[in-house]
């Protein structure tokens, strides 16, 4: 990389590539990489954390210069404080950078939208008619908003069809199911999905000449249906074998976007 660096006509190019050189052992300590005497050993833990972060926005900085980069972040409602911040510093004053930060994210529980903290000085995004309004976004700094918003009664009776057909089956949703589905999860693609196997593995949900539809005579009521996500996750948890359940907390702990993982096995 410091080779490519040092051919380029950009004026800026020397400068990260001297940055790049300074900093070598603070990049090598994210992977783990130390040696005595080095100047990420001569750090204290506040200094080695802001050093890691600047060090780590100059080497994607540099590898801007030689290709575009385009990082893609998945389940961004699950970022921690420290990744928060790096995109903060990573987001200001990147605007003469082909630097692409592509997000994804699902809407939390209360349906209000998930928003990364990107750096608020950045110059606002050139406006064509053909491109997509980023609401309050747009005046601020360079951000495209993509909302895939949530599922209509339809899209929840297509989905709810994907999900609970197994295998060649071809059965539908009922639409006193699929306006239940709509009430208690307000079209939320990921509530959905774990409310309807929750439902079905509990017997809430039965299927008869090719429809699914709620059970007759079971009860369905705000006591026994979870309000949220979070609940609904841990009610299918808790109907797992003592043995994997017990497995299954102690990788919680460590970390919490495991729980889709698990639930989607």
């Amino acid at each position: 990389m410091k080779n490519k660096l040092s051919i380029l006509p950009q004026e800026e190019a020397k400068e990260i590539k001297e940055e790049l050189e300074r900093t070598v052992s603070i990049l090598a300590s994210m992977v783990d990489l130390h040696w005595e005497g080095s100047l990420y050993e001569q750090l204290d833990t506040k200094l080695k954390f802001e050093n890691t972060l600047y060090a780590f926005k100059n080497l994607i900085l540099a590898e801007s210069l030689i290709q575009p980069v385009i990082i893609e972040l998945e389940d961004t409602h699950w970022i921690d404080s420290d990744s928060q911040e790096i995109i903060k510093v990573l987001t200001r004053n990147i605007d003469k950078y082909p630097i692409a930060i592509v997000s994804v994210s699902r809407y939390k529980d209360d349906g209000s939208k998930f928003k990364l903290d990107v750096d608020k000085n950045n110059p606002p995004a050139p406006f064509s008619k053909g491109d997509l309004d980023v609401g309050e976004n747009r005046d601020t700094h360079l951000v495209h908003e993509i909302d895939l918003s949530y599922l209509s009664e339809e899209g929840i009776k297509t989905y709810g069809e994907q999900i609970l057909n197994v295998g060649t089956e071809q059965c539908t949703v009922d639409e006193e199911l699929v306006r239940f589905l709509k009430e208690k999860t307000n079209g939320n693609p990921f509530f959905i999905e774990q409310l309807l196997l929750d439902l079905k593995e509990r017997g809430i949900i039965k299927k008869a000449l090719e429809v699914y539809s709620l059970s007759t005579g079971s009860t369905v009521s705000s006591e026994n249906v979870p309000s949220n996500i979070t609940a609904v996750l841990i009610s299918r948890l808790d109907r797992l074998k003592v043995g994997v359940k017990q497995v299954v907390q102690l990788f919680l702990r460590a970390s919490q976007p495991a729980v889709q993982l698990i639930c989607s096995s």
